[in-house]
């Protein structure tokens, strides 16, 4: 489980350094591209997808993480419920005896 935790925060860290990274470079490419003749252009996607494969991973991390704490949440639950007692039950189907 301490495995899985310091996977998911390598890969989180991991994500934010590429991400500050790549803003560097692209700041220079819109710089460049803002002085056009257009007043209103439409924006463009990048053509750099290096943050698919991490994103996918971490998403899969964590869906598996999830599947493990549902699993140990299921194995952690009673096997059978207490009696509850409701206040909320219809009249009449609460077998006590009458208050006078």
């Amino acid at each position: 489980m301490r495995l899985l935790l310091a996977a998911t925060m390598l890969l989180s860290f991991a994500g934010t350094c590429l991400a500050t990274e790549t803003a560097a470079t692209t700041s220079a490419a819109h710089a460049t591209t803002a002085h056009s003749s257009d007043p209103h252009p439409c924006p463009t996607i990048s053509p750099d997808a290096s943050f698919a494969r991490p994103m996918v991973i971490a998403i899969i991390a964590l869906f598996v993480a999830a599947a493990a704490v549902g699993i140990v949440i299921r194995a952690e639950t009673p096997e059978v419920l207490p009696a509850t007692h409701s206040h909320d039950e219809p009249a009449g189907s609460t077998h006590h005896a009458p208050h006078h």
